[in-house]
């Protein structure tokens, strides 16, 4: 399980590298640089909660994919990724018989 939630972070990781920008690849390239705002990132964030969450899931980890979904649901609740995260829950919960309902 902790290997799991290692994963999720690594995922987020290699998400904000992936985001920024090094001197040699501005060198290299003459095109301006696109900066990101916080809003993209934090999307781009959710985005990755929401693909660990459905990782988790399809290995048969339901307890750490609600975990990871809640998180989604309360660091980025505005985002177009907890909109399908809710669905998510809501799904998983009729499926699975138990109450899976964000925490307020």
């Amino acid at each position: 399980m902790k290997f799991c939630y290692a994963m999720t972070l690594f995922l987020l990781a290699l998400q904000l590298n992936a985001c920024s920008s090094t001197k040699d690849a501005d060198s290299q390239d003459k095109t301006p640089s696109t900066t990101l705002t916080q809003e993209e990132l934090n999307e781009r964030h959710a985005v990755n909660f929401l693909a660990a969450a459905k990782a988790h899931q399809k290995e048969g980890q339901s307890d750490l994919a609600v975990k990871v979904i809640r998180e989604l649901l309360e660091m980025y609740p505005e985002s177009k990724p907890a909109v399908e995260a809710k669905k998510l829950l809501q799904e998983w919960e009729q499926n699975s018989g138990k109450s899976t309902e964000t925490k307020k």
